[in-house]
């Protein structure tokens, strides 16, 4: 009868033993759900921040005139590349004020401003690092042919700085691939944003 009972205290606390194992790895398990979310909230955030960004940039007015009705930072790129040849810059007629100007420069510039405004002040988003890559695969000669800018300032080699970002603790958010065709040729962009 001893031994009996002894068994079923044994019982008894394996079972407790078991419950409390069991409740404690629903417990994590909800824990990483939640937190699981937050992440997936926070990268969707930034993910709609990024393609928001490469579409206002794009749809920005340059102040001049390209052709009837188009004066948008798409419609300055779309000139460059219907019109430079090479690594020629092409330039436009911008009258007024503002006169001639190098198209393709002029479209790179204003993309890279605004990239750097929005994320590196006080006015725009904050300080959040970045990295745009635009690139026309069928056309490397071209003035958007694998170009990319960025705000790190850690290296040249956007893979290096990749690397470097993660390593700190950095998440990554795409905009997603946008593409776009031009006169012969597609024309792709993607904007990265890292946060923590």
């Amino acid at each position: 009868m001893n031994k009996k009972a002894q068994g079923e205290i044994f019982g008894m606390a394996l079972f407790f033993v078991i419950l409390v194992i069991g409740i404690l790895v629903f417990g994590k398990m909800t824990a990483l759900k939640d937190s699981q979310k937050g992440d997936e909230l926070q990268t969707g955030k930034y993910k709609i921040m990024a393609e928001g960004t490469i579409n206002t940039i794009i749809s920005m007015d340059t102040g001049c005139v390209i052709e009837r009705d188009k004066s948008s930072v798409k419609d300055l790129i779309l000139f460059c590349i219907e019109n430079s040849f090479y690594n020629d810059d092409v330039s436009i007629d911008c009258g007024g004020s503002i006169g001639t100007i190098p198209a393709c420069k002029t479209a790179r510039n204003m993309i890279n401003d605004s990239l750097w405004k929005a994320f590196n002040s006080t006015k725009g988003f904050g300080t959040i690092p970045f990295i745009f890559e635009m690139d026309i695969p069928a056309n490397p000669d071209s003035q958007f042919s694998n170009k990319t800018f960025k705000n790190t300032g850690i290296d040249n080699d956007k893979e290096k700085v990749k690397l470097f970002l993660r390593r700190n603790g950095y998440k990554k958010a795409p905009s997603g691939l946008i593409t776009w065709a031009t006169a012969d040729r597609p024309i792709q962009m993607e904007l990265f944003l890292y946060y923590k």
